[in-house]
Protein backbone atom coordinates (compact mmCIF):
# COMPACT_ATOMS: atom_id res chain seq x y z
CA UNK A 1 0.00 0.00 0.00
CA UNK A 2 2.87 2.42 0.69
CA UNK A 3 4.14 2.05 -2.88
CA UNK A 4 0.66 2.83 -4.18
CA UNK A 5 0.44 5.88 -1.89
CA UNK A 6 3.86 7.07 -3.01
CA UNK A 7 2.83 6.64 -6.65
CA UNK A 8 -0.28 8.74 -6.02
CA UNK A 9 1.87 11.41 -4.40
CA UNK A 10 4.33 11.41 -7.29
CA UNK A 11 1.49 11.64 -9.82
CA UNK A 12 -0.04 14.51 -7.87
CA UNK A 13 3.33 16.28 -7.67
CA UNK A 14 3.81 15.78 -11.41
CA UNK A 15 0.33 17.17 -12.10
CA UNK A 16 1.03 20.19 -9.88
CA UNK A 17 4.39 20.75 -11.60
CA UNK A 18 2.85 20.62 -15.07
CA UNK A 19 0.03 22.92 -13.96
CA UNK A 20 2.53 25.39 -12.50
CA UNK A 21 4.59 25.40 -15.71
CA UNK A 22 1.43 26.22 -17.65
CA UNK A 23 0.17 28.82 -15.15
CA UNK A 24 3.54 30.60 -15.13
CA UNK A 25 3.11 31.29 -18.85
CA UNK A 26 -0.15 33.20 -18.32
CA UNK A 27 0.37 36.83 -19.32
CA UNK A 28 -0.38 38.39 -15.93
CA UNK A 29 1.91 36.04 -13.99
CA UNK A 30 4.66 36.25 -16.60
CA UNK A 31 4.44 40.07 -16.65
CA UNK A 32 4.90 40.14 -12.87
CA UNK A 33 7.85 37.74 -12.93
CA UNK A 34 6.07 34.91 -11.11
CA UNK A 35 8.05 31.75 -11.84
CA UNK A 36 6.79 28.20 -12.18
CA UNK A 37 8.66 27.38 -8.94
CA UNK A 38 6.63 29.96 -7.02
CA UNK A 39 3.38 28.75 -8.55
CA UNK A 40 4.30 25.12 -7.77
CA UNK A 41 4.99 25.94 -4.13
CA UNK A 42 1.66 27.75 -3.82
CA UNK A 43 -0.22 24.90 -5.50
CA UNK A 44 1.53 22.38 -3.24
CA UNK A 45 0.59 24.35 -0.13
CA UNK A 46 -3.01 24.59 -1.30
CA UNK A 47 -3.19 20.89 -2.19
CA UNK A 48 -1.84 19.75 1.16
CA UNK A 49 -3.89 22.14 3.28
CA UNK A 50 -7.35 22.02 1.69
CA UNK A 51 -9.99 19.88 3.34
CA UNK A 52 -9.78 17.55 6.33
CA UNK A 53 -6.70 15.31 6.51
CA UNK A 54 -8.69 12.07 6.77
CA UNK A 55 -10.31 12.67 3.37
CA UNK A 56 -6.98 12.91 1.52
CA UNK A 57 -4.46 10.50 3.05
CA UNK A 58 -2.48 10.03 -0.18
CA UNK A 59 -1.54 13.74 -0.12
CA UNK A 60 0.80 13.00 2.79
CA UNK A 61 3.10 11.38 0.26
CA UNK A 62 3.90 14.83 -1.09
CA UNK A 63 6.36 14.92 1.81
CA UNK A 64 8.52 12.54 -0.24
CA UNK A 65 8.46 15.01 -3.12
CA UNK A 66 9.24 18.04 -0.97
CA UNK A 67 12.27 16.31 0.50
CA UNK A 68 13.85 13.66 -1.71
CA UNK A 69 12.69 14.83 -5.14
CA UNK A 70 13.22 18.54 -4.39
CA UNK A 71 16.70 17.95 -2.98
CA UNK A 72 17.66 15.89 -6.02
CA UNK A 73 16.36 18.62 -8.32
CA UNK A 74 18.33 21.30 -6.48
CA UNK A 75 21.55 19.29 -6.79
CA UNK A 76 20.98 18.57 -10.49
CA UNK A 77 20.22 22.23 -11.19
CA UNK A 78 23.36 23.33 -9.33
CA UNK A 79 25.54 21.04 -11.44
CA UNK A 80 24.73 23.16 -14.51
CA UNK A 81 26.57 26.17 -13.07
CA UNK A 82 30.37 26.20 -13.33
CA UNK A 83 33.00 28.34 -11.63
CA UNK A 84 33.98 29.68 -15.05
CA UNK A 85 30.46 31.06 -15.46
CA UNK A 86 30.76 32.80 -12.10
CA UNK A 87 34.20 34.21 -12.88
CA UNK A 88 32.93 36.02 -15.98
CA UNK A 89 30.22 37.89 -14.10
CA UNK A 90 32.34 40.18 -11.92
CA UNK A 91 32.10 41.44 -8.32
CA UNK A 92 29.05 43.70 -8.81
CA UNK A 93 26.94 40.75 -9.93
CA UNK A 94 28.33 38.65 -7.06
CA UNK A 95 27.21 41.28 -4.55
CA UNK A 96 23.74 41.57 -6.08
CA UNK A 97 23.48 37.79 -6.17
CA UNK A 98 24.53 37.50 -2.51
CA UNK A 99 21.88 40.03 -1.47
CA UNK A 100 19.17 38.28 -3.50
CA UNK A 101 20.16 34.82 -2.22
CA UNK A 102 20.31 35.98 1.39
CA UNK A 103 17.06 37.91 1.33
CA UNK A 104 15.19 35.09 -0.44
CA UNK A 105 16.44 32.56 2.09
CA UNK A 106 15.59 34.87 5.01
CA UNK A 107 12.10 35.46 3.60
CA UNK A 108 11.46 31.72 3.40
CA UNK A 109 12.57 31.25 7.01
CA UNK A 110 10.36 34.14 8.11
CA UNK A 111 7.31 33.06 6.08
CA UNK A 112 7.54 29.34 6.89
CA UNK A 113 5.82 29.28 10.30
CA UNK A 114 2.74 31.29 9.24
CA UNK A 115 2.36 28.85 6.32
CA UNK A 116 2.54 25.86 8.70
CA UNK A 117 5.95 24.72 7.45
CA UNK A 118 8.40 23.11 9.81
CA UNK A 119 11.93 24.53 10.05
CA UNK A 120 13.47 21.87 7.77
CA UNK A 121 10.91 22.48 5.02
CA UNK A 122 11.37 26.26 5.30
CA UNK A 123 15.14 25.84 4.95
CA UNK A 124 14.73 23.52 1.97
CA UNK A 125 12.25 25.79 0.19
CA UNK A 126 14.35 28.84 1.01
CA UNK A 127 17.50 27.24 -0.38
CA UNK A 128 15.69 25.97 -3.46
CA UNK A 129 14.05 29.33 -4.15
CA UNK A 130 17.23 31.29 -3.50
CA UNK A 131 19.41 29.09 -5.68
CA UNK A 132 17.03 27.88 -8.37
CA UNK A 133 14.38 30.59 -8.37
Amino acid sequence: MKILDKQHGLLLALALALASLWLATLPWLAAHGVSALTVAMLLGMLATNLGPRHTRPDLHTLAFCKTTVLRTGIVLFGLRLTLGDLGQLGPTVWLIDAVVLGSTFALALWAGPPLWLDRESSVLIGAGSAICG
